[in-house]
């Protein structure tokens, strides 16, 4: 089974459970529940992160492989998952937490930004500026 196929059936079981919502934990349960039905054995990755509900799929598939427990932040999924930088969507959304400073700095001057984009970044991490 193919490991979006095993994401895809998650979320349609969870939409039918919790017609008003779900939270990770049962996403991450759901998920379980048709691993052990189907037999799934195959090794998880999403791919790359783009936004906040990748991060919980790909949250889901790295606690569910048995190596992360549930209290994995949104930062350590994105940066395990080779994610971290300027498209990031916790950087977007002003949550990261921006550890290695110099290495943001280079990145931001390295990256071809516009007025609009640097103003965002800056206006959400004022450190950064030069």
């Amino acid at each position: 089974m193919k490991q979006l196929k095993l994401l895809k059936l998650s979320i349609e079981e969870a939409e039918k459970k919790y017609p008003n919502g779900y939270n990770k934990l049962q996403l991450i349960e759901i998920s379980k529940e048709i691993k052990k039905k189907k037999k799934i054995t195959e090794p998880i990755w999403f791919g790359k992160i783009e936004n906040n509900t990748d991060i919980v799929l790909q949250r889901n598939n790295m606690i569910a492989g048995g190596h992360y427990g549930a209290g994995i932040t949104d930062c350590e999924v994105v940066g395990i998952n080779g994610d971290c930088g300027l498209e990031c969507p916790v950087f977007k959304l002003g949550d990261c937490k921006t550890e290695d400073k110099d290495a943001f700095i280079k990145l931001i001057k390295e990256t071809k930004l516009n007025e609009h984009e640097l103003k965002e970044i800056y206006n959400l991490y004022p450190h950064l500026k030069p």
